[in-house]
């Protein structure tokens, strides 16, 4: 899961290009930054490792310049944590043992309520998209009007 966006360059010259290049990482580095603080206020914290493995980064080429914040945590458990859980199938072992032990539950109740109940989504990156649109457009007409600015 993550919270990605593009910049296209399209214009020819030299000078034009690099004056975007140089604003477009600007507003690249404002992206990440909100992003990344919104989806760690949103996500859960129990030993911190899922929020500890938000991170960003900005890739530029030819074309323009792009980024996503991204988690580097175990594929599943962001899955989870996103996208929730299906009641039917037990999680796995030593995932809810570890979990429920931490909590002070017993582990097979744990997993037997995850098994009937599911778990609900608590989409931090979904969410993240809906709470900084205001933010992304006002960084999207800042980055214009400095380019605009620089000709």
């Amino acid at each position: 899961m993550e919270y990605a966006f593009t910049f296209v360059r399209g214009d020819r010259y030299p000078w034009f290009q690099e004056t975007v290049r140089q604003e477009e990482l600007v507003a690249a580095q404002e992206f990440i930054d909100i992003a990344k603080s919104t989806i760690i206020s949103n996500s859960p914290v129990d030993l911190g490792t899922f929020v500890e493995s938000i991170t960003g980064e900005i890739i530029e080429d030819s074309t323009g310049t792009s980024g996503s914040v991204y988690s580097t945590d175990d594929e599943i458990k962001v899955a989870v944590i996103e996208g929730g859980r299906q009641p039917g199938t037990y999680p796995p072992v030593d995932v809810i043992t570890e979990w429920a032990l931490r909590h002070g539950i017993p582990p097979f109740l744990a997993g037997r309520a995850i098994f009937l109940n599911g778990i609900a989504p608590l989409r931090p990156f979904g969410k993240t998209q809906d709470q900084i649109q205001p933010q992304i457009d006002d960084i999207n007409a800042r980055l214009m009007s400095r380019i605009a600015e620089r000709l």
